[in-house]
């Protein structure tokens, strides 16, 4: 669906004289269009949500677009981005805060021919979403069965050697080790330490029943809080066929027709 917007937009620019090659994400047919929370696993299964995989963790830096953009003048960078994302922003309130789509500009037009409300339905199931799971993880993560397993991990990684009052405690720890030490996805060596605390993290969340307490309490409040959001997710499925049908037709023609 933005893959079909953004060349839509890319043609808008083009007639403006910023021609740049627009930057495509990559498309998982299949994938669960919001990350959590499918009501449709059938359809899900055969038809494909085409959901973008990964768009937020692409390089903004690496997008031809970016690159063409920075490659521009001051003057001419300041008039490329409001030509793109214009200058006036449509504000919408979803439960528990809000977010931003633009009104006007190349990109606003690329999508209002793709579906108009549909990023906004899209962005407002999202949203929901992430508020939902994220009260669920909340809650999750306070409950008697969680904490009592995490107790019980805590017992267990002392018994080695390591003090650590909660798992989140050692990932945080991890994440510190590997901040100094490099990026996480560089190649670098991993010491015999390391490889030992692993073990012993593995034996004491298996002792712990972390997998069986996650399944059993997390498992059902995740359920409820995607059942109290299915408004906003059922308002986009009425329109995402035609939606995506849409933008398949502009990535196959580059909106030519």
């Amino acid at each position: 669906m933005e893959n079909g917007a953004t060349v839509l937009a890319a043609e808008c620019m083009a007639k403006l004289g910023f021609n740049y090659e627009p930057t495509l994400v990559p498309v998982e047919r299949g994938a669960n269009p919001f990350g959590a929370g499918d009501l449709d696993p059938a359809r899900t299964k055969t038809e494909g949500y085409g959901d973008i995989v990964g768009g937020s963790a692409l390089d903004p830096s690496a997008s031809p677009i970016q690159k063409y953009e920075d490659a521009l003048p001051p003057a001419e960078r300041s008039e490329f981005h409001k030509a793109f994302m214009g200058t006036k922003r449509q504000e919408v309130e979803v439960e528990g805060g809000g977010f931003s789509v633009p009104k006007d500009g190349c990109l606003a037009q690329g999508r209002e021919v793709i579906g108009g409300d549909a990023f906004v339905e899209w962005s407002s199931a999202r949203a929901a979403i992430e508020e939902a799971t994220g009260q669920a993880t909340a809650a999750f993560e306070e409950s008697d069965e969680w904490t009592k397993a995490e107790k019980r991990w805590s017992r267990c990684m002392a018994e080695d050697g390591y003090h650590y009052a909660s798992n989140g405690e050692a990932i945080g720890d991890a994440l510190a080790k590997f901040g100094k030490e490099g990026a996480m996805g560089e190649a670098r060596t991993v010491s015999q330490v390391e490889v030992d605390m692993a073990t012993t993290d593995a034996t004491c969340r298996r002792s712990a029943k972390f997998n069986e307490t996650i399944v059993k309490v997390q498992g059902p409040l995740e359920q409820k809080a995607m059942t109290s959001v299915e408004g906003p997710i059922l308002a986009w499925m009425d329109s995402r066929d035609a939606v995506l049908a849409k933008a398949e037709d502009a990535l196959r023609t580059g909106g030519g027709g």
